[in-house]
């Protein structure tokens, strides 16, 4: 059955989230997915704020990464982490058994180039030999319909994203796994913007309504909490969300564990750190 990672950022989970937050509102497929799933901690025993550098690097390799470098840091990998996405990411292991994947997001002409900072998503991407804006795969924009700048209002109607939503499925029968890093939503939660939260979460719920339509296994991960608090700036300590529909997961503590269970449930080897 075609498998799809979508990949969020900066969402905590609706039971760590304040009175009236962007949680709070009809999402049919998001609320039934995140509450058949798990609750997990993205502190990872280390002291201070969750980064995604080290969050999305814990996810993405199965190893605490917060730990490995002594500290939570972001945004973006740096040299002490790198090794490990390189040696150790699920898109590597994948490749590396002979599997398939691609990466659906959009990436303007401007982005930068194979040999510049990334994010540790796209990051065990590019170490996984693969290419960004893969040709005859759909083109996702992170943003999910809505405008980059502020007051970042929607432009496309949902039912456009219902339609990317059951273009990523049909994508996902032709690889071994589909991925979407979907970093807005960290983007909106830093703008403190309530309205964008709320309206983002109905464009990831009609996304997944697409691609619910079709046969598909869907992991949902999140590297820290920000946007189901908007009333302030910065990461929250909150609990994230781990989605493992259409797979019999073990429970996990962390989002470390929850990227190890990825791999088991992948088929692919494990790996300590």
């Amino acid at each position: 059955m075609p498998v799809l990672w979508l990949c969020l950022d900066g969402i905590g989970h609706p039971e760590d989230a304040p009175a009236d937050s962007c949680w709070d509102q009809d999402l049919p497929v998001l609320r039934s997915l995140i509450d058949a799933g798990q609750k997990v901690d993205a502190r990872l025993g280390v002291e201070g704020l969750p980064q995604s550098g080290t969050g999305q690097t814990s996810i993405v390799t199965g190893i605490n990464a917060a730990k490995h470098m002594g500290r939570h840091y972001g945004p973006v990998p740096g040299p002490t982490i790198k090794p490990l996405i390189r040696d150790h990411s699920t898109p590597v292991l994948l490749t590396r058994a002979g599997g398939t994947l691609k990466l659906l997001n959009f990436y303007p002409p401007t982005y930068a180039p194979p040999g510049g900072k990334h994010g540790a998503i796209v990051q065990s991407v590019l170490d996984a030999g693969e290419i960004l804006n893969p040709e005859g795969f759909p083109s996702i924009r992170p943003s999910l319909g809505m405008h980059y700048q502020a007051p970042y209002e929607p432009y496309l109607p949902l039912n456009e994203i219902r339609a990317w939503g059951r273009a990523a499925a049909r994508a996902a029968r032709e690889v071994d796994l589909v991925m979407l890093d979907l970093w807005f939503s960290d983007f909106i939660g830093h703008a403190q913007d309530a309205v964008a939260a709320r309206n983002y979460l109905i464009h990831l719920n009609a996304f997944l309504e697409g691609a619910v339509e079709h046969e598909v296994r869907i992991f949902m991960t999140s590297d820290h909490g920000n946007m189901e608090d908007t009333n302030i700036k910065t990461h929250t300590f909150a609990r994230v969300p781990f989605v493992s529909a259409g797979f019999e997961a073990s429970e996990v503590r962390d989002i470390a564990e929850a990227g190890a269970e990825i791999k088991k449930l992948l088929g692919l080897a494990s790996s300590e750190g």
